[in-house]
């Protein structure tokens, strides 16, 4: 996934940059780190684009479950309009409109339930992609400030014990 491979060049842009002696702090090349952020911004917004899709495509399957209902409806209609000759016929055609837009309710309730539960399952893929990312993201950023508190410790207990070597020397001296 690209998202990864920008921030893995963040990280190792932080884990390379020149450290500031005495601080916690590093110099990064501004340009370079804006050009990755630019780059994970332009990417983003794919993910939303494929949702959003994926919103179009369950309208657009309700959409013509409707339209297909509605027209088997009216198919259903004209053809018992035609037959109607006597009232046994009529009685019959009733029966088959009832039974024909009965499956068409039927068919276009599974087709939305289907259509509903499929967008439902990409929606959902989608967010776990996106949540995942970010969780990533939080983890990485984490371990580096992790790391850099670590090397500062570090190097500050070292200063620390040669000022006290320092100062011992110093009383020895006197």
């Amino acid at each position: 996934m690209k998202i990864v491979e920008y921030l893995e060049c963040m990280q190792d842009l932080i884990e390379n940059a020149s450290k500031v002696p005495m601080t916690n702090k590093i110099m990064i090349d501004k340009e370079e780190m804006l050009s990755l952020i630019e780059q994970i911004y332009n990417y983003l917004p794919e993910e939303f684009k494929k949702a959003q899709w994926i919103v179009h495509e369950k309208e657009r399957i309700l959409k013509d479950a409707t339209e297909q209902a509605e027209k088997i409806k009216q198919e259903s209609y004209e053809y018992h309009r035609k037959r109607l000759k006597n009232h046994d016929l009529v009685k019959e055609a009733k029966l088959k409109t009832e039974a024909m837009l009965s499956k068409a309710e039927r068919s276009a309730a599974v087709i939305t339930t289907e259509a509903t539960d499929y967008a439902g399952e990409i929606l959902h893929n989608v967010e776990s992609d996106v949540s995942e990312i970010k969780q990533r993201l939080i983890d990485d950023i984490k371990d580096d400030v992790n790391k850099s508190l670590n090397d500062i410790d570090k190097k500050m207990n070292d200063v620390i014990n040669k000022l006290k070597e320092n100062q011992e020397e110093l009383r020895g001296m006197n």
